[in-house]
């Protein structure tokens, strides 16, 4: 894939993810509205049998859930799909979470990957807004040395939101990216058997020269690798974001084997079909 020098490396990557944002409006017992909580990742589009799904964090999903349940309370879910040079629409897509088959598998400290089936009026709103779903192509076989690593997606500060009792929405959202350097020493307490990537960022210079201080917001997001191949930068999907340590270290699912046994999973799910979550 050729990046296209009249636009920023963040606007041509951004084809790919989208802004999950929860709002968990809190009430007291009385009926009379408390506040608000955000709950915000990055997800992307697969298809699998045709079924196209979108891939986060499991510890995203797994907050969802958990707001969705929690007494006096109220979770609305949005998408927002507006981060490329190419988008359409700005406005963000409201999404029935509640009704969608959804799954959560393992959390920040091993597995860290979940994914929503979302609706066909979601899918049409993406699909117009020309989000690009990740393919084979974009994660098998991937080369064993990649010169650059990338992490894609839009940091919680990047995103602002128009709070009001009970219709609180997204007035805007901007990606961002941000170069990570691989690392063999990570903290001793991130260690665990299942394979993952770990690497250090460096906020203060960064490729898109937005200012963020942080990258709260950015679980699910994907860790992209860059070969120059030929003169032309080629990419694949290599790694989800699953933490951070307020610092500078941060620590990646490893894309393949994950997207393999995200197949098995959705098989399992689409060959014995289950009652919503509710």
């Amino acid at each position: 894939m050729r990046i296209e020098p009249k636009h920023t490396i963040a606007d041509f990557l951004a084809r790919h993810v989208v802004v999950i944002v929860g709002f968990h409006d809190h009430y007291k017992v009385d009926g009379s509205y408390r506040g608000l909580e955000t709950i915000c990742g990055t997800c992307f589009l697969m298809i699998h049998r045709n079924v196209p799904f979108l891939l986060t964090a499991g510890h995203i999903i797994k907050a969802l859930d958990d707001a969705l349940v929690k007494p006096n309370t109220k979770l609305r879910v949005c998408l927002v799909d507006s981060l490329h040079y190419n988008a359409v629409h700005r406005n963000s897509l409201w999404l029935p979470y509640e009704t969608l088959l959804r799954e959560s598998v393992g959390n920040n400290k091993d597995i860290d990957y979940g994914y929503i089936i979302p609706n066909q009026l979601t899918l049409d709103g993406l699909d117009k807004n020309q989000i690009i779903p990740v393919v084979p192509a974009n994660w098998t076989n991937p080369p064993d040395y990649f010169q650059r690593y990338f992490l894609i997606g839009s940091p919680a500060e990047l995103i602002t939101i128009n709070q009001k009792e009970d219709k609180s929405s997204v007035t805007a959202a901007y990606g961002a990216v941000i170069e990570v350097k691989p690392t063999n020493n990570p903290p001793d307490d991130w260690v665990t058997p299942f394979p993952r990537f770990y690497g250090t960022i460096d906020l203060s210079s960064r490729p898109d020269k937005r200012t963020i201080k942080d990258i709260g917001g950015m679980s699910g997001c994907p860790l992209l690798g860059m070969n120059i191949v030929d003169g032309v930068a080629k990419y694949w999907f290599y790694a989800i974001q699953s933490g951070w340590d307020n610092r500078n270290t941060i620590v990646a699912c490893l894309f393949k084997p994950f997207a393999v046994h995200l197949q098995e999973s959705l098989d399992e799910a689409l060959d014995q079909p289950a009652e919503p979550k509710t």
